[in-house]
């Protein structure tokens, strides 16, 4: 009788709670304004893709870096955007994957070290810094670049990592179109006016230069694929067929170069016009033999 007893109450216990989970989630949706609701289902929605497939936080966080600041939350003295919470998120999605596999410690990557140094030569910087709570947010900031860092070493695949580059650039090419509008439209404050016809491009970074810096750290990636697609198609021979292939390849990394480089200029941030430069100029030796051959002899 106690074991039938125990057997019903197993089977009836999870249906009975998914039924009292719908109902609650029905009767929040009729309650609340249809604006809360949507925004709570989708929410809802990424918090379990999340947890299935930690890396999606990592997808969405590319397009939450450029984008985060147009909705933010106080907390305390800190701002919060969407790309702390995304982070928070995958970080615990991490978490509970390594408590279930019962394996807790991060990946044995090459930068982790150094990385690690870092973090804690400014964690000492941290104690004789003249605003504590700027330094802090700072430090956080550094701390959530070393998890990401050991996420993406330990989880993030070949298959994700495709998705992950992707994104990147389907968010920075957003991004820079930002700013090529900003720049034509006279988009802005009056300070970032130039030459009395056009406004500096600054997208959602408040400041041309930050702009700038984000695009450059994106363009040497659309600038090196491209080159590997070139070289790819030159090497292997080709039909008809297989050549639309190469080219509709080389311009899904060929036009978000061309529209970063674009609002880079616009961007009339001279800094980041010399490390483009410099990025474009190591990534071609980097891939020209000849290149490299001439350098190692001159050294």
């Amino acid at each position: 009788m106690i074991k039938t007893l125990l057997l019903y109450v197993r089977l009836v216990m999870p249906r009975l709670f998914l039924a009292c989970v719908i109902v609650c989630i029905g009767l929040t949706l009729a309650l609340l304004p249809w604006k809360w609701a949507v925004a709570l289902m989708a929410g809802s929605g990424v918090v379990a893709l999340v947890l299935l497939h930690p890396a999606i936080a990592l997808v969405l966080l590319s397009f939450s870096v450029p984008f985060g600041s147009i909705r933010q939350w106080s907390l305390g003295p800190l701002n919060v955007d969407l790309s702390e919470v995304l982070v928070l998120l995958l970080l615990s999605a991490w978490l509970a994957q390594m408590v279930a596999a019962r394996r807790i410690c991060l990946p044995n990557a090459p930068l982790l070290l150094p990385m690690l140094l870092f973090l804690t030569s400014i964690s000492l910087s941290v104690l004789s810094s003249m605003s504590l709570e700027l330094s802090v947010k700072e430090w956080i900031k550094w701390l959530e670049v070393l998890l990401l860092y050991g996420f993406v070493a330990d989880r993030v695949d070949e298959r994700w990592g495709r998705w992950l580059v992707f994104a990147l650039l389907a968010a920075a090419s957003a991004e820079a179109s930002v700013g090529v509008y900003q720049f034509l439209r006279r988009v802005g404050p009056e300070g970032f006016l130039l030459f009395g016809r056009f406004m500096r491009a600054y997208g959602h970074f408040a400041q041309p230069n930050p702009f700038a810096g984000y695009l450059g750290m994106s363009a040497p990636l659309a600038y090196a694929l491209s080159l590997e697609v070139l070289d790819r198609w030159r090497s292997r021979a080709q039909t008809p067929k297989s050549a639309w292939l190469w080219v509709v390849l080389f311009g899904l990394f060929v036009a978000p170069l061309g529209i970063m480089v674009l609002a880079m200029v616009m961007s009339w941030s001279r800094g980041g016009w010399v490390g483009l430069v410099f990025a474009f100029a190591v990534i071609t030796a980097l891939r020209s033999r000849k290149a490299m051959a001439g350098t190692i002899l001159i050294g």
